[in-house]
Formats: C-alpha cells, sequence, structure tokens
C-alpha cells in the first residue's frame, strides 16, 4: 500500500504519464492479489477425526487432520496452527507450514498422550493463508470441535492399602454383625434395589408406603472411601502426576468393593464435598464420571472436612483415606477418633523420604494403619 500512496502522490505532483501507468498497473496488481486472497479464502475447507472419544490416563489417541483446498487456484503460502490442551503430550509441532495446489487435501496426524483425566475439546485449528507475493493475509479459524473424555485409569488390585481378610469378613468388632437379623438400626422408605425380604409389612400397611428395615452391619461389611481434595496439598508439593495417582487408587478401591460385593461410600472432598453412595455397578459409572472431573480445589483442610464427616457417620464404617500428605495435625485427630472406636487405614502418596523424622516415629508409635506411596507397595495384577 505504501508503493500504491507514493506512485499516486508523485503521479499529480508531476503529471508524468509514466507514473500515472505504474500507478494504475499497482493498482491492479493489488486488487488481483486481493481477489486471489478471496477466492482462497472461501475454498478452504478442514475435516478432522480422532481415533477414540473416551480413554483412560496414560493411553494415546491420534487426531487426523484433512486440510483441503477445494480451488481450482493453488494456496502459495499457508500457516496451520492446532490448538490442543496444554496437559496433553504431543509428540509433533502443532504449527505446520504447507503449500495447496489446486484441488489438494494434505493429511496431517498428532498423535496425543492423554496423561491428566477430563473433559477435553478437539479439533480446533487456525489456518493463515497469504497471496501469492505475500502482501495480506486472512486468517480462518476452524472451532467446530469434538469431545475427548480422560478417564482415570482403573486397576485391578493386588495389594494397595487394604488387608483383604479385613476388608471381607475377618476384622473384630463389638458391633452387631448384619446377619443377626434381630438388631433393626433404622426403618426408612423402600429404595430401588432393597432386598424385599427386608419390608417391614406391618408398618407399610399402616402408612400406606413400602418401608424396610435396615440392620447393623460389621466394620468390613461397609466402608467408606475420603479423597481428600484440599488446595492446600499443591502448597505441600503436590503435583498433577500425585493427583493422578491419587484418583486412580481411589477409582481402583471402589472397583474391588464393588466386584467383591461391598457397600461403598466415596466422599470427596473438593469444593463440593460430593458424596457418592456406592451399591451395584450402575453407580461405579457416577464414580468414574466425578473421578474424571475431580479437581483438588476444596476450601477447607482435610481434617475439617473429616470432622464434619465424622458427625454424619457411624462407627461401624471403615475409613480408607486417599492423600497426598500427612502432618501432626492430621495425626492428632486420627488418634483422637480412633479412641472413640472409628478405625482407619490411610494411604499417603507423598513418599516416606519426605517426611521428617519426628512425623515419622509419631507414626510409628501410633495406633494407626499408614502406608506411604512406595512402589512395592503399589502392585497391580
Amino acid at each position: 500500500m505504501g508503493i500504491i500512496f507514493f506512485l499516486m502522490i508523485s503521479a499529480l505532483m508531476s503529471g508524468s504519464r509514466e507514473l500515472y501507468y505504474l500507478f494504475f498497473v499497482a493498482v491492479l496488481f493489488r486488487l488481483v492479489m486481493h481477489l486471489i486472497l478471496v477466492h482462497n479464502y472461501k475454498n478452504l475447507f478442514i475435516i478432522f477425526y480422532s481415533s477414540a472419544n473416551k480413554i483412560e490416563t496414560g493411553e494415546h489417541v491420534n487426531v487426523e487432520y484433512k486440510v483441503s483446498n477445494t480451488s481450482f487456484l493453488p494456496i502459495p503460502h499457508a500457516k496451520i496452527e492446532f490448538f490442543i490442551s496444554e496437559k496433553f503430550d504431543v509428540g509433533s509441532s502443532l504449527k505446520e507450514i504447507a503449500y495447496f495446489k489446486n484441488y489438494q487435501m494434505i493429511n496431517f496426524s498428532k498423535e496425543i498422550v492423554c496423561k491428566y483425566r477430563g473433559y477435553y475439546k478437539l479439533g480446533k485449528a487456525k489456518v493463515e493463508i497469504y497471496d501469492p507475493m505475500l502482501l495480506s493475509s486472512r486468517e480462518i479459524v476452524f472451532d467446530k470441535e469434538i469431545d475427548l473424555i480422560v478417564r482415570p485409569k482403573v486397576h485391578s488390585v493386588a495389594s494397595f492399602l487394604k488387608d483383604t481378610n479385613d476388608l471381607h469378613g475377618t476384622m473384630k468388632s463389638h458391633e452387631k454383625t448384619e446377619e443377626d437379623r434381630t438388631n433393626i438400626a433404622n426403618i426408612r422408605p423402600f429404595e430401588r434395589g432393597d432386598q424385599l425380604k427386608n419390608i417391614h409389612w406391618k408398618l407399610t400397611a399402616k402408612t400406606g408406603e413400602l418401608q424396610t428395615k435396615v440392620f447393623e452391619q460389621t466394620l468390613s461389611a461397609r466402608f467408606f472411601i475420603v479423597l481428600n481434595g484440599s488446595s492446600s496439598q499443591f502448597k505441600d508439593g503436590m503435583r498433577f502426576e500425585d493427583e493422578e495417582e491419587m484418583v486412580s487408587c481411589c477409582a481402583s478401591y471402589v472397583k474391588d468393593a464393588l466386584q467383591n460385593g461391598v457397600q461403598t461410600r466415596l466422599m470427596m472432598t473438593d469444593i463440593h464435598n460430593t458424596f457418592i453412595e456406592v451399591k451395584d455397578s450402575s453407580d461405579f459409572e457416577n464414580v468414574i464420571e466425578s473421578l474424571t472431573g475431580f479437581e483438588s480445589n476444596g476450601e477447607l483442610d482435610f481434617v475439617s472436612s473429616l470432622q464434619q464427616l465424622m458427625l454424619q457417620s457411624g462407627r461401624q464404617n471403615t475409613f480408607y483415606l486417599i492423600t497426598y500428605s500427612v502432618d501432626r495435625t492430621l495425626l492428632d485427630f486420627l488418634d483422637a477418633s480412633h479412641k472413640r472406636g472409628f478405625v482407619f487405614k490411610l494411604m499417603v502418596f507423598r513418599s516416606k523420604s519426605s517426611t521428617g523424622p519426628e512425623l515419622l516415629s509419631h507414626i510409628e508409635r501410633s495406633q494407626l494403619d499408614i502406608q506411604f506411596r512406595e512402589r512395592d507397595v503399589m502392585k497391580y495384577e
């Protein structure tokens, strides 16, 4: 544009025919370049697809892009930028430079390693095309995206934190067992999934609504998994990789409990204090969905969340606590609760070597079942 303006001023001031001729040639040339750019802009298309829409953490997904020039004119200069979340590990560059012949389609393939669970969008791309003389450019943003769900990894549990015998029936307890049907803990409205043999027929006839009897259970018949979702864990050095392992451990616990017919409750102490009652395999899908979107963004510290939980829960539960780190405040609270009859098992995902000697000494003196994340403990089948 600067040259055209200069030629126009020069022609007007000098009245030279040659300068007028150069001015109109420059204007015509610039107009042709602009029309070519507009034409190519209207004839550039992109389609894409992914090899999967639902995967687990650690798995790969391929995204194939097909960029097509449907014009009879070539596109000599094009820059393509693919927008993929920074949480993904992409093995190739997200920016490409391409030359399109007329009626040509160019394929681009991006292999993505999904290290972190969550709900993502794929497919957004930006193409910047230039006219043949690189005088001007236009951007085209393709923002029709597809969903990608990265779910937490679920392992078959061989040896996590729990003692299998304790979990499934040999844990000592002074509470009445579930088989003692003479000991009714509660009567409540009938819910889908309740056993028909537990219906309280007399009360049902009196109220006109189905009522069911709830019997007291053994400690081993029901356990409470609590996943620490406090944001303060990041201040203690927790990384996203640690959070992923904690979530994977939590999902694996729940899956194992379902396979063994153990009634389970799950609480995540995130900002929503998510609570899930797990009765059968259909509930496990809700667990996975919640864990997929889980973030350690809770405002309360772990002890405060546990204090609220203890007030609402009976001592017949065994509490499996999953947390990144342990401190003296948490240990004191668990010690006091243990003396009141609560049973805890604690998995700490911060390495034992990073824990202070005074705290380790206190752990050894306590009667709490605490294990640190060591590779010989985290075993899978």
